[in-house]
């Protein structure tokens, strides 16, 4: 039931799906939220020296559908694209792999040389990464790569926010600010937030949010498809822009820990999806109850890299056989993804229109 609140959150829109009008307020305001994004991604842009600029901007590409982009172990613990030998075998899915690597084929070594308390590698952390040995899946679209595995398992192509000076880092998150709800923000706050606690434990991966890596594709434009990608360990947001309309996805929320402590404040992560779903748990009868609790547990991502083009076999309790309150909280939890982002769409309005 979850994740398939999940995968219908992903699917709306970053500006709100909405159908370009004459005198459409909808569509105006749409435009100008995309004025606005394109401004500050040519700003952060501007920030940045010619060789940054290389390592950060890429061509933006449609492509039908992603490709699996795995990238195995070396001798000196980094990571290189390309699966690993059949004799090291790879736990993944199946499928085409990408044929133009991020970073041109290059290799990644540890980060910071593997040196213990580097940043990056955490507090006596090596660096070398994590996950299994024979090697790492992460999926490509064009130039962008996304996956729930590391920086330093899955080459991400961009710029790490631990290799930007102040002003060029401020940049990058009042662009993720623009795009995002003034939720949606703190979400992404939260969740780096937690891998810096996790950092501080000492990770053998690249850890921390000197870690999270930004990507822009194509030139920002108000007009043009382009597109943002930004992420790390536990978070992957991919927005496409293509005018007054956009979308996010594929997206990944995560956290670990789940709990931290911040400024002598307790900070409970992805808090209010988890409220908002046994909140709607506690509402069923027992009759619902059976249909909503699946018979199994689910420990890795049901969607995640390698799976694009894939849907979910449907299963849990139907909206249709939930009364007027479970609906609306059903609805609620849904808008934990859906309203990451700004929409011209108010969502009271859009509880209203998808009430079944």
């Amino acid at each position: 039931m979850l994740a398939c609140a999940l995968s219908v959150g992903a699917l709306c829109g970053f500006l709100g799906v909405v159908h370009p009008a004459a005198k459409n307020p909808q569509h105006e305001d749409a435009a100008a939220q995309t004025k606005q994004v394109a401004q500050a991604a040519t700003a952060f842009l501007n920030t940045l020296s010619t060789e940054q600029r290389q390592k950060v901007a890429f061509d933006f590409t449609p492509k039908k559908t992603a490709v699996i982009a795995p990238f195995h172990r070396i001798s000196d613990g980094g990571v290189a694209p390309g699966a690993p030998t059949a004799s090291a075998g790879m736990k993944g899915p199946a499928g085409p792999s990408h044929e133009n690597p991020p970073g041109g084929g290059q290799h990644m070594g540890p980060p910071n040389g593997g040196k213990p308390g580097a940043p990056g590698g955490g507090p006596g952390g090596s660096g070398f990464g994590m996950g299994p040995p024979g090697g790492f899946v992460g999926e490509q679209y064009g130039m962008a790569v996304w996956s729930n595995y590391p920086v330093s398992d899955v080459l991400r192509p961009g710029l790490q926010l631990g290799s930007l000076n102040v002003a060029q880092r401020a940049a990058v998150m009042h662009l993720l600010e623009t795009m995002l709800s003034p939720m949606g923000y703190q979400k992404v706050l939260d969740i780096m937030g937690s891998d810096q606690a996790l950092s501080q434990t000492g990770q053998p991966f690249c850890s921390g949010t000197a870690c999270y890596t930004v990507g822009i594709f194509g030139e920002p434009s108000e007009t043009k498809p382009w597109m943002v990608e930004f992420g790390g360990h536990h978070l992957g947001l991919n927005i496409v822009i293509a005018g007054a309309n956009g979308v996010m996805t594929p997206a990944l929320t995560g956290a670990q820990p789940s709990v931290y402590q911040h400024d002598g404040k307790t900070v409970r992560v992805l808090a209010r999806e988890n409220d908002k779903a046994f909140a709607l748990l506690d509402s069923l009868d027992d009759t619902q109850r059976k249909h909503a609790v699946l018979n199994y547990e689910v420990d890795d991502l049901v969607l995640g890299p390698g799976h694009a083009g894939e849907q979910i076999q449907p299963e849990g309790l139907k909206a249709s056989a939930m009364n007027g309150r479970q609906r609306e909280l059903l609805l609620d939890v849904i808008s934990e993804w859906r309203e990451l982002f700004k929409a011209p769409t108010p969502a009271r309005a859009w509880k209203r229109s998808r009430l079944i």
